[in-house]
């Protein structure tokens, strides 16, 4: 599919569609918002919306923690 990604190459930009995992050209399963938030950089156990599509739209529009502190960093630098 057009967002699945092998688990043997790099993670690309995360959007607010799930992540799916394939190996060997078969899709595995989709990444869940816990583990998509994790990859991004946030802390494990941070609360996100109940509704699948809405954390994941949540975190598609996000600026991931290591990002933001590299940007401010340099910023105030």
């Amino acid at each position: 599919g057009e967002y699945a990604r092998d688990l043997d190459t790099p993670c690309y930009t995360l959007t607010s569609k799930p992540l799916r995992l394939c190996r060997g050209g078969g899709i595995i399963r989709n990444l869940d918002v816990e583990e998509t938030a994790l990859l991004m950089g946030y802390p494990a156990g941070m609360f996100w919306p109940r509704q699948h599509k809405a954390a994941f739209l949540q975190l598609g529009n996000s600026v991931p923690p290591p990002v933001a502190r590299a940007v401010l960093g340099a910023a105030l630098a």
